[in-house]
């Protein structure tokens, strides 16, 4: 973006949740990607395909939901396939899981493979992990279900067990989750990484991961780590989409007039906020030298999850605001 194109000094950013909360700043992120290039090994004893599944959960933004404890399907499932291992001996064909690394995931699924005489074990210990994760998750995702079923499919090759390692590897030891919280602004998460996405296509199996920081240091230490583990693993390791993090500016007038402007239309006093999601602001700014911003929004819920909605009447009273900015600012 070329800053010097524009002559206005004003940001305005509609893409904030909350109606009359006043955003002032953001973290920053990048978009962590593992690849695991697929080996396979010859299935020469006849095996049985199930099909193991996590459903149920609740998913959200992995921004302005990564606080509230809800599970991540991804990492269950790395979790299910390490303590098959100690017991069952599996191999395993596919994985998939997510569908956007900025949305927690909801669903995974994958295809293993198991002698007969490992079936009733393989059920017991699927029912020991849900019992096992309806006890984690009953209050933050008390719908999480996990199934095993059979397969009416024969496969003749699985990935190797080496392949097999690195992925449970990446999926029970890659950074996830809130890793540091604010010592400045009391709630609010610092740093965090989502595993949001796992897929198998015809050569590789790739992981991504959402990295937020509003602290730049931070998110690259974040991504050193998994640079580090991801080596060990012998896995690779790209890193796209960098975006800066908003930086909170004090006295700065864009934010007086909106919050003065607030308090003319509502009698009430604005919050004012920092939050954990990506904003563009940060973007904008890095290229629009001296300008101020701010982000507004109507009220919305379950935002990156399929029922995600906002309130009308929310939306009216913010676009009404919105005009009564703009005439504040001339």
């Amino acid at each position: 973006l070329d800053g010097s194109l524009f002559k206005g000094k004003y940001i305005i950013n509609l893409d904030s949740e909350e109606e009359g909360k006043i955003t002032v700043s953001c973290a920053g992120g990048v978009t962590a990607i593992a690849t695991i290039t697929k080996e396979y090994k010859d299935i020469t004893s006849p095996k049985t395909a199930y099909d193991v599944s996590i459903k149920g959960l609740q998913g959200g933004h992995s921004g302005m939901e990564i606080d509230k404890q809800r599970a991540n399907s991804n990492v269950l499932m790395g979790r299910v396939l390490n303590e098959l291992c100690k017991n069952i001996d599996y191999d395993l064909v596919t994985i998939h899981g997510g569908l956007k690394n900025n949305a927690i995931p909801r669903e995974a699924e994958c295809v293993i493979l198991v002698d007969s005489k490992y079936e009733d074990s393989l059920q017991k210990e699927i029912n020991t992990m849900l019992d096992i994760f309806k006890n984690e998750y009953k209050t933050s995702d008390p719908n999480v279900n996990l199934a095993c079923n059979k397969v009416e499919k024969n496969y003749d090759k699985a990935l190797s067990d080496d392949i097999k390692n690195k992925i449970i590897g990446v999926l029970n030891l890659m950074p996830r989750g809130i890793q540091t919280m604010s010592a400045d602004i009391e709630g609010l998460v610092e740093s965090s990484t989502n595993l949001g996405v796992v897929v198998t296509s015809d050569n590789e199996v790739k992981f991504e991961l959402a990295t937020r920081s509003s602290v730049k240091s931070l998110k690259d230490d974040l991504n050193n780590r998994m640079n580090l583990l991801c080596e060990y693993l012998g896995v690779k390791l790209e890193l796209e989409d960098d975006y800066p993090e908003w930086e909170y500016v004090k006295n700065s007038k864009l934010e007086k007039i909106c919050v003065d402007t607030y308090e003319e239309l509502t009698g009430k006093n604005p919050e004012i906020i920092a939050i954990h999601a990506g904003l563009e602001c940060g973007l904008l700014l890095d290229a629009i030298k001296g300008a101020e911003a701010v982000s507004i929004g109507p009220d919305l819920f379950d935002v990156h999850t399929p029922n995600e909605h906002l309130s009308v009447g929310s939306t009216e009273r913010t676009w009404d605001y919105l005009v009564a900015v703009l005439k504040n600012v001339k």
